[in-house]
């Protein structure tokens, strides 16, 4: 018996997010509501006027305080029409003193963020068999292996993105946005965005992935030396592998002051562990 199956998945809502002028008006109001409540100056508002720049501590350079684009990373970020696959086959056979039965099956699922997918693939064959009137014998086999592969990008990280800034620079490089809760003051006594921060697009980069490998066997054997009277020995055996592997592109590492200088990079990691049971 074989039976397939093929769906499509979208995000069932998502957020009406602030546009780029709602964005600068909401943070001028806050940065003006800040100053008339402490008498501080800060990196918006300095007392008298609105800041139309500030200078990167990152990079030191001057930029403007505002962006112009109208960018949704929820359009950036979420896929639409998401695939979902099922396959499924068994088949059971045998005669008068044998019987053997075998499925498998495989998912293949892609998650409603970019880059997010897992797989699965799984197996198991029994058998069971009469070698004369009073023994029998059987065994099963099941092999279960899974392959999750996610980003670092999630729902939060697309609210709190800035709609002003673009996906890419102008030279096609993921561009990184100034980081809100991370300021110092400068020389000239202002404030300055002192770290840069990956934008959702390029957390999506990211490769997390988990390979796990579950292998169950069990064998018996049944005697039956003499009427209602059985003797039964079995054996089962167990034995996971788990294989992490993770990757961080230089576009979606964070970059402070302290920084800038590196040579840009990415990070890989790994690790695994594997476990048997007798």
């Amino acid at each position: 018996m074989f039976d397939a199956s093929l769906s499509f998945s979208n995000p069932i809502e998502t957020f009406d997010l602030l546009n780029a002028s709602e964005y600068k008006q909401l943070h001028q109001m806050i940065a003006k509501n800040t100053y008339d409540k402490t008498g501080v100056p800060n990196l918006i508002y300095n007392g008298t006027a609105y800041n139309d720049t500030y200078t990167d501590a990152v990079t030191g350079e001057t930029r403007p305080m505002w962006g112009t684009t109208n960018t949704d990373w929820q359009e950036q970020v979420y896929k639409k029409n998401a695939p979902i696959q099922k396959y499924n086959l068994s088949m059971t056979g045998g005669n008068q003193k044998t019987n053997y039965s075998l499925s498998m099956n495989y998912s293949d699922v892609d998650g409603l963020i970019a880059n997010d997918n897992q797989r699965r693939y799984g197996s198991r064959l029994t058998l069971d068999s009469d070698i004369n009137e009073w023994m029998k014998i059987g065994s099963s086999l099941s092999v279960n292996a899974t392959n999750n592969r996610r980003g670092a990008s999630s729902p939060n990280r697309m609210l709190g993105a800035r709609p002003d800034y673009p996906v890419y620079d102008e030279e096609g490089i993921h561009l990184k946005q100034p980081a809100p809760g991370f300021m110092s003051e400068n020389q000239n006594g202002h404030l300055d965005y002192t770290k840069l921060a990956a934008n959702p697009v390029a957390a999506t980069l990211d490769e997390n992935i988990t390979k796990t490998t579950a292998i169950f066997g069990n064998g018996y054997l049944e005697i039956k030396p003499f009427k209602d009277f059985k003797l039964r020995s079995e054996l089962n055996l167990s034995n996971f592998i788990s294989d992490n592997n993770h990757f961080t592109p230089y576009v979606h590492q964070a970059q402070t002051e302290r920084d800038i200088l590196k040579k840009a990079v990415s990070i890989f990691s790994k690790s695994d562990s594997k476990n048997f049971n007798l």
